[in-house]
């Protein structure tokens, strides 16, 4: 349990001098509050299970479409909260850390920072009414405003951090999907992924 506890805090300490030092080296001045916020998103999902959803079938990476309708169809604020917020940290995440993976995709970058920012902005209107308090909605509404160039902080920090394996994960599930490759899906698989979507044709896996 010690152990545990040692590495977790490591991994803290690791993301939170890189942010500091992005933020540094590109002028961006955001909150002590919303670089913790960072902080805690990047290790978050450093783990797959956290980037990844899961289902019957295993894991799998939910389309953004998919998670905003789901977000907005939630039947109490509380989880609408939630899905939103899920699709800001996602998004930024994936378009900061990886964003080579999305040159790949039929949607691009542009699409990823439309995405998440518009779900940050709905999350810190959510926060007033679920009464979180100030500083929560200060932080979304930060994470907002400043999405765009957020994505080029975390970028900067994905060129000094250790996430290589999601990295290799994500590619290797576009290049899946994009191909319908048994050989790539016995990969997926390998790494705790069931391959769940549509191949380059449009037809269902």
């Amino acid at each position: 349990m010690q152990s545990d506890v040692i590495s977790f805090d490591s991994l803290q300490d690791h993301f939170h001098h890189l942010l500091v030092d992005a933020t540094d080296n590109q002028h961006v001045e955001v909150s002590d509050e919303t670089t913790h916020y960072l902080t805690s998103l990047l290790v978050s999902f450093s783990s797959v299970d956290m980037l990844f959803h899961r289902n019957e079938d295993g894991r799998y990476l939910k389309p953004l479409a998919i998670m905003f309708c789901e977000a907005h169809q939630a039947e109490t604020p509380s989880l609408r909260y939630q899905g939103l917020r899920q699709l800001g940290d996602t998004a930024l995440f994936i378009a900061g850390m990886f964003p080579g993976v999305l040159h790949r995709k039929p949607v691009g970058i542009d699409y990823y920072i439309a995405m998440g920012g518009s779900a940050y902005s709905s999350v810190s209107e959510l926060v007033d009414r679920l009464k979180f308090g100030d500083s929560y909605r200060d932080i979304f509404s930060e994470l907002h405003a400043h999405f765009t160039v957020l994505v080029d902080v975390l970028s900067e920090v994905a060129e000094s951090s250790n996430l290589h394996s999601q990295a290799d994960i994500l590619q290797l599930y576009e290049q899946w999907m994009q191909t319908g490759s048994k050989r790539i899906a016995s990969k997926l698989r390998a790494a705790g992924i069931e391959p769940i979507g549509l191949n380059r044709k449009g037809r269902a896996h």
